[in-house]
């Protein structure tokens, strides 16, 4: 459809499923092939068309594990973690699945993902005192083969956060 995107999308119309009160785990958790393996819908493009992140190695035609999701306070970089992951687990059993999940911030981001079984949560509270602590090292961007972008509210917050102000401009 040519009609722009009004609302939010719906998780479950994403996954195709109908009746969230009445999961059907053996359609959701069925084998999924090489190519679907680590590959889930986290939202639609203009086009009302699917977009999908593949976390495979790129060897495997993925986009590789490794990401970075950069946004200001309230852009969203929660909402598309938690998108990420109950994607993932609603579509792949625990035993294909095992997810380290590690909140920075104290720990409500990833708080709904305690109880799930493929996944082992972890909060540190990297409040602007404790950055300089080891606890709150993060990765070098020379190991990231994506990068998830949200976008500013303006191009002052993104110069802050990326040196540039291209986030604004997405």
């Amino acid at each position: 459809t040519d009609a722009p995107l009004t609302g939010p999308v719906g998780f479950a119309e994403l996954l195709g499923i109908e009746d969230v009160a009445r999961l059907d785990l053996s359609r959701l958790w069925a084998p999924r092939g090489e190519r679907a393996f680590l590959r889930v819908p986290i939202g639609v493009n203009d086009s009302h068309e699917p977009v999908l992140l593949d976390l495979k190695e790129s060897s495997e035609l993925g986009m590789g594990p490794h990401g970075l999701c950069v946004g200001a306070t309230g852009s969203g970089k929660s909402e598309l973690l938690r998108t990420l992951v109950l994607a993932l687990v609603t579509t792949h059993p625990p035993e294909d699945l095992a997810l380290v999940l590690v909140d920075y911030k104290g720990g409500a981001t990833f708080a709904p993902c305690r109880t799930c079984a493929s996944s082992s949560t972890s909060s540190v509270n990297c409040s602007p005192p404790n950055r300089t602590s080891s606890t709150c090292s993060c990765p070098s961007d020379t190991y990231l083969s994506y990068r998830l972008g949200l976008r500013t509210f303006s191009a002052d917050e993104s110069r802050t956060v990326l040196d540039t102000t291209d986030a604004f401009h997405l």
